[in-house]
């Protein structure tokens, strides 16, 4: 007869999360971070005579319509208003991302860019810390 197979495996004790971890995780983030608006910067400054650099360098159809979003939470507005419809309604709990940095952008006196890119960095920083 063959002998019964266990139902479970014995576990192993977790290993030891270094308390230099996070430190370092933090630190990483932030140099990506960093790194990844040089892009940015250099384009805004290269902008030649006579045209602006939009802040975006790709999906800018999406990029545009989320400063839109931020634009009425910068307003005051905290529920999400479609102004491109015909039809008649109120507004909708919806993108309350981007209408939660319209209103830090107002508060703190930023363009909206600077609040779309400062949440697209601490989005990435974030990212990074919540790998564990």
């Amino acid at each position: 007869m063959a002998a019964a197979l266990p139902l479970s495996r014995p576990s192993a004790a977790p290993l030891p999360v270094s308390r230099q971890w996070p430190r370092f995780a933090l630190v990483f983030a932030a140099i990506v971070a960093i790194i990844s608006l040089l892009p940015y910067l250099l384009a805004y400054l290269w902008s030649p005579p006579g045209h602006h650099f939009a802040g975006f360098f790709f999906i800018a159809d999406d990029a545009t319509t989320y400063l839109a979003k931020m634009r009425q939470g910068a307003d005051g507005a905290w529920l999400w208003n479609d102004p491109y419809t015909s039809e008649p309604h109120g507004g909708v709990f919806l993108f309350s991302f981007y209408l939660l940095f319209g209103h830090l952008a107002a508060l703190l006196h930023l363009p909206l860019i600077a609040a779309y890119h400062l949440a697209r960095i601490s989005g990435a920083i974030a990212l990074v810390l919540a790998v564990d």
